[in-house]
């Protein structure tokens, strides 16, 4: 047995037990040896710790980010699948108020895992830079969009869409539209009033006269106009209209049947009971300032809507709130079919409005009802905009069918045939061709009318227009406004909330995003929000969370060696709705 103290190797020896006495010691160098292998250990431990530590800071800065990033506006996303952070209404440090609400939430998260080895404590937070949904012209919105439509439809497929669009040649309709219709018009009137105030001073003088037999061409002209007008039989209507284009022109090439046969009269029943419409439909026409666009051309006006939004709730002319992150891109075509898509799904038109959403509480859950023709016209009122998406169809459909008109041999003739009539009245052949274009431009827009009332009812219109798909005859103008719009569909036509969405092509992305915006912005009002404004959503944001950790296993060294304290870490979090 072998024993290093002395007083138990004497009683050993007593008892007579035989031990054996050896000296134990330790060198400096084992000292030290012994000292560096455990700092190396204590490093160890201590790294393990930090690692961890940066992990557990890594997912208490993500958890308190989303925590915030949770609080999403819920109408948004219910009504329009849209995230967005509403920052509140107290604009005056935003910062400063997103850097409050982060701190609550990582206290939270760091305060419930404190009973670990591994604590640390929440230091500071710092916002960088924040992006709000109106940033850069309402770049933010459209990079929300691009997610959100992303699921839903391919680039492809937009750009096909894009091509049929510009294809209608939807872009500047009223610069080519009006050319045709409004001054060869009015021209017309003015001829036609002559006329009329001719064969009324021409009835009055042959009264006087007493000469109801007579021979002479005024007494011709006279009474030819008075059957064309009053006479219920379009047979004889047809062939005094023939006899006095016959008698002003010569031109026997334009007629070379018998005007005297009865069989042959009847090929043309836009005689002088077409002149008569004719008049009456311009007539009508030249008091549409008078009535308005829509109200003539809707069959119930009295469901138009009369609601409307003040001037200082658009994002367009007020000042807005701004982020401070720089992140602009360049917009192309593909936004603003990205824009069209969105619209087409989530917001109304004119034709989308039954009359059951007329009554008050619907129209009490919607700043405006017809959402789509304020995006692309952006007036302060239901009806104003209605007005204006009725003279966007309108130059459209006029330009298309003054074209169809203007090359179709068989229809000029026609038109021609009544030009004579009016003509010969006044005994100005001269104005013929004058009033043969007001003739065209009045039953195009007639023509015009009826389709317009046609898309207005959810029907469909054709692109182009031939002998095949043409409505209204001449004789039937003055029956634009009240003939039932059983036109037959195209499948290949375009509805009336087409026209709208075909619109876009043409806008700016900016006014787009805004004004499509400005109904979301005033729905989340109307649905119990009323301080929501969406230049105060914020979208984006990039921040930092700085943290102190104590010093664990450093610790067990003797302070005279160990002089550290603890840690301070620094954690970066991006996040981004899109």
């Amino acid at each position: 047995m072998i024993l290093n103290d002395e007083y138990k190797v004497d009683e050993m020896h007593r008892r007579g037990i035989r031990v054996s006495k050896l000296t134990a010691s330790i060198t400096i160098f084992v000292a030290l040896l012994i000292i560096v292998v455990a700092s190396i250990l204590l490093a160890i431990l201590e790294s393990a710790k930090i690692i961890t530590a940066r992990k557990n800071i890594t997912v208490y800065s993500n958890l308190a980010t989303e925590s915030l990033f949770s609080e999403y506006q819920p109408f948004l996303y219910d009504e329009y699948k849209i995230f967005a952070l509403d920052v509140g209404e107290d604009t005056s440090n935003v910062k400063k108020s997103i850097e409050g609400r982060l701190d609550e939430y990582v206290s939270m998260e760091v305060k419930g895992n404190q009973k670990t080895l591994v604590n640390v404590s929440p230091s500071k937070t710092a916002v960088n830079a924040y992006e709000m949904l109106t940033d850069n012209d309402g770049e933010g919105f459209v990079k929300l969009l691009r997610k959100v439509i992303g699921y839903e439809i391919t680039r492809d497929a937009l750009k096909k869409l894009k091509d049929e669009y510009e294809e209608w040649n939807m872009d500047n309709p009223e610069d080519s539209s009006n050319e045709l219709s409004g001054e060869s018009i009015a021209q017309a009137v003015e001829y036609i009033n002559a006329a009329e105030a001719a064969e009324q001073e021409s009835e009055a003088s042959t009264e006087e006269e007493g000469d109801t037999d007579g021979d002479d061409a005024d007494s011709d002209v006279s009474e030819t106009a008075k059957n064309g007008k009053n006479d219920g039989n379009p047979e004889t209507g047809s062939k005094q209209v023939k006899q006095m284009s016959y008698k002003m022109t010569g031109e026997e090439s334009i007629y070379e049947e018998d005007v005297s046969s009865d069989e042959q009269s009847t090929e043309n029943d836009d005689g002088a009971q077409g002149a008569s419409n004719v008049v009456s439909f311009l007539k009508r026409l030249s008091s549409l300032d008078e009535a308005g666009l829509a109200a003539l051309l809707i069959d119930n006006p009295e469901s138009i809507s009369n609601l409307s939004i003040p001037q200082e709730e658009r994002l367009e002319t007020r000042q807005l709130l701004v982020g401070n992150s720089d992140s602009k891109t360049e917009s192309d075509w593909y936004d603003k079919m990205i824009i069209d898509y969105f619209c087409n799904k989530h917001m109304k038109c004119y034709t989308d409005c039954s009359e059951s959403d007329a009554n008050e509480s619907d129209e009490a859950a919607k700043a405006l009802k017809y959402e789509l023709e304020y995006i692309v016209f952006s007036e302060y009122s239901d009806k104003e905009n209605l007005e204006n998406a009725m003279l966007y169809m309108f130059g459209i459909r006029e330009a298309v069918n003054s074209y169809h008109l203007l090359t179709s041999q068989e229809k000029n003739n026609e038109a021609l045939v009544l030009a004579q009539a009016i003509t010969l009245i006044l005994a100005s052949p001269e104005a013929t061709q004058a009033v043969q274009t007001g003739i065209i431009a009045a039953w195009a827009t007639a023509e015009t009318i009826y389709e317009i009332r046609a898309l207005t009812n959810g029907k469909k219109v054709c692109i182009t227009k031939n002998d095949n798909n043409w409505n209204l005859g001449l004789s039937e103008i003055s029956n634009c406004f009240t003939k039932e719009t059983n036109l037959t569909e195209d499948e290949k036509g375009i509805t009336y909330k087409q026209y709208l969405a075909a619109r876009f092509v043409g806008l700016e992305t900016k006014k787009l995003s805004y004004r499509t915006m400005d109904i979301m912005e005033l729905n989340t009002r109307s649905a119990g929000y009323t301080g929501a404004k969406m230049d105060h959503m914020l979208i984006g944001l990039e921040c930092e969370f700085d943290y102190v950790s104590e010093n664990k296993f450093w610790g067990l060294i003797p302070s005279e060696m160990n002089t550290f304290e603890g840690y301070y870490l620094n954690n970066s979090v991006s996040r981004k709705y899109y």
